[in-house]
């Protein structure tokens, strides 16, 4: 049972975020972008609020993506 409400929720999760309008292009997200700071920490200051949903969404698309493989 337990592994049903998982896939469940793997499965709709992304599906939920994609419908969440995100019209910014991934070149100027911060997030997305190597940082040149010590121990690669993103750089706060250019970081807003905005930035955080499609860094999400793509955490999960390319872990989702991971899972497909191994499975």
């Amino acid at each position: 049972m337990k592994n049903r409400i998982t896939i469940s929720i793997l499965i709709l999760l992304p599906l939920l975020l994609s419908a969440c309008n995100q019209n910014e292009p991934m070149s100027e997200n911060p997030l997305f972008e190597a940082s040149s700071l010590p121990l690669e920490a993103p750089d706060f200051n250019t970081i807003e609020e905005e930035h955080f949903m499609p860094a999400f969404k793509k955490g999960m698309d390319d872990q989702l993506n991971e899972i497909e493989q191994i499975a």
